[in-house]
């Protein structure tokens, strides 16, 4: 009783650090990519992960990237719509 109980653990914890490892290769092919899209499918697909923080970070960091190349009183104040809490937001307030 005691080996097949071992054996079923065993075996379900290599299950789930199979799944670890798939998630953690999704995140590095998501982050590779240098997009929003490509993270929001990463979330999309591992909606519970341990990346979500990470994901927020990248997706602030792409919004800020592109508000910067844009440079337009517009994307400045979507910044600030988008991401009232942000990062950026005194360079923001100094760039309008």
């Amino acid at each position: 009783m005691i080996i097949k109980y071992l054996l079923l653990w065993g075996s379900l914890l290599c299950l789930l650090s199979a799944c670890q490892n798939e998630e953690d290769k999704a995140w590095e092919a998501a982050v590779a990519q240098n997009s929003t899209s490509a993270i929001d499918s990463f979330l999309l697909k591992y909606p519970d992960t341990r990346y979500a923080k990470d994901a927020a970070v990248q997706k602030e960091d792409y919004a800020w990237y592109a508000t910067k190349q844009k440079n337009t009183v517009y994307h400045y104040k979507k910044y600030l719509i988008d991401y009232p809490s942000g990062t950026y937001i005194d360079e923001v307030q100094e760039r309008l």
